[in-house]
């Protein structure tokens, strides 16, 4: 597939992504190539959304789910005993990977685990602040 200044145009490509098509001087180039300028260039928010524009949907599922497994593994390295957004990540990719009613339904049920897990965590730390804020007044307080 041949890449343009005016199929980009057409797409609505975002400015920037516009403005550093100009700047490489291209009329036209393949999109594998294209891929690979952008690659050297780190603007990989501006591979993604080419690849979502010119890959089938089989094949964005396919690149959605590699890329949610990249994801998970530099997240699990980061956070090794996190385990609900693992358990929602996985449950996205095999929805990704095979979109049946029961798979989406998994994957709802996932994030919903995950959103309660996160405002669990958002209640702990506003108690912590609460309960930081409390001592520092109370240390000012007996400073006096």
């Amino acid at each position: 597939m041949k890449i343009t200044r005016a199929w980009l145009m057409e797409l609505n490509a975002c400015n920037g992504g516009m403005e550093w098509f100009d700047d490489q001087k291209i009329t036209e180039i393949n999109a594998v190539d294209l891929v690979k300028k952008l690659f050297q260039a780190e603007k990989y928010s501006y591979v993604n959304w080419l690849l979502g524009r010119v890959l089938t949907e089989a094949q964005f599922r396919r690149y959605f789910a590699f890329m949610l497994q990249v994801y998970l593994k530099l997240f699990q390295n980061k956070y090794p005993k996190a385990e609900t957004f693992p358990a929602y990540i996985n449950a996205v990719i095999v929805y990704v990977k095979e979109p049946t009613q029961e798979n989406k339904d998994r994957a709802y049920l996932a994030d919903r685990a995950y959103l309660v897990y996160r405002a669990y965590l958002v209640d702990r730390a506003d108690r912590a602040d609460l309960v930081d804020r409390a001592d520092r007044a109370y240390r000012a307080y007996l400073a006096d």
